[in-house]
């Protein structure tokens, strides 16, 4: 039995000659690294060569702005024009899970906001608003295994 062969050289079953395909010149998901952006617009590096692409409306700009700061690979989708669709994620997240809960063992933790930073449960919150911080809760409890100290210019106690 003789197997008819297409253009590429590749084997097709018999019978198959027919049938119509889809033929990619390039794959419709591909792999690029950001090495300019602007708004949503950037030029994308593929395969070595620069290319325009834009960014798709779903896609936080923030996080293609954190893959060009760190290298990391865009998942952009060629079937119409050049559009970053994602990032290729390479590091842990913090992610919260189905129940509402975050966990994460850090050797550090550093946040640093402009204007308020408010941590917050169902009776009691800690609030630090540029140059005052607040606890508020029902009991306050404070240990120390030395002196506590309060320092203060005034100190007032209802």
């Amino acid at each position: 039995m003789k197997t008819a062969r297409d253009q590429s050289g590749v084997a097709q079953p018999p019978g198959d000659e027919a049938s119509p395909r889809v033929v990619y010149l390039q794959a419709p998901v591909v792999l690029g690294r950001v090495v300019e952006l602007e708004g949503d617009r950037c030029v994308v590096e593929i395969g070595g060569q620069p290319r325009d692409a834009e960014l798709d409306p779903s896609v936080d700009p923030a996080l293609v702005e954190e893959a060009f700061t760190h290298g990391s690979r865009v998942v952009l989708d060629t079937t119409e024009g050049l559009v970053v669709v994602g990032t290729l994620t390479t590091q842990r997240t913090l992610a919260i899970d189905r129940d509402g809960r975050l966990e994460a063992k850090l050797s550090s933790l550093s946040l640093s906001v402009e204007d308020d930073l408010l941590l917050k449960s169902s009776g009691a919150f800690i609030r630090l608003k540029k140059h005052e911080a607040e606890i508020y809760a029902n009991r306050i409890l404070h240990r120390a295994r030395g002196a506590v100290r309060l320092l203060g210019a005034v100190i007032k106690l209802n």
